[in-house]
């Protein structure tokens, strides 16, 4: 039996421009479901691809998590959110930092529209993560720019992010970078710190 009551009370779906007037490439995103970040590799390639495919369809952003951006993620025609995590997995250079050539690659993809910094996650708060080196194939260490079948350590924090101004720094540059718009993941368990 259809529920009439609740299609006539139904919020239609809207958009947000995010980045107007501060990056060099605005995005008008969906502002009400959209699908967060998951990693490739956590994730296999069927789950990704339809995830892409689900969200091109559905006219939604997909996060690629911070395990990199996947040739799956594109495939599949989605909008995309680029993640930045701990360990810059993707656009990392040699020594783990943030290199702004591998963030002007990125970029350069149309269908990433976003960047966001991954400062920590409900999952595991205050605590890195381990990505075993039997699980970093060929294809992982390509898209994570990592050795191959060695131990990839995320830390529990960007060790060039200390404080509010850090953020900040951080946000400005990868913007600056890649003309796209940026923000930041963080879980929070005090928030009194802000009003400072």
């Amino acid at each position: 039996m259809p529920f009439p009551d609740l299609v006539e009370d139904a919020v239609p779906a809207s958009t947000v421009v995010i980045g107007n007037g501060v990056a060099r490439t605005p995005y008008a995103a969906s502002s009400f479901f959209n699908i967060s970040g998951m990693s490739f590799g956590a994730l296999s390639v069927p789950a990704v691809l339809a995830l892409s495919k689900g969200a091109k369809k559905a006219g939604i952003w997909m996060n690629t998590g911070e395990g990199g951006l996947s040739p799956y993620h594109l495939q599949g025609g989605a909008d995309i959110v680029f993640q930045i995590g701990t360990a810059k997995y993707g656009v990392r250079d040699e020594h783990g930092k943030l290199s702004d050539d591998k963030l002007r690659e990125i970029a350069a993809h149309e269908q990433v529209r976003m960047f966001e910094i991954k400062m920590s996650q409900g999952a595991k708060p205050g605590k890195g993560g381990i990505l075993p080196g039997n699980k970093v194939n060929a294809e992982i260490a390509a898209i994570r720019g990592i050795p191959e079948g060695q131990d990839s350590i995320s830390p529990n924090g960007h060790p060039e992010i200390r404080n509010v101004g850090d953020l900040l720094d951080m946000v400005n540059h990868v913007r600056e970078v890649t003309g796209k718009p940026v923000g930041f993941k963080i879980v929070l368990g005090a928030y009194g710190w802000l009003n400072d």
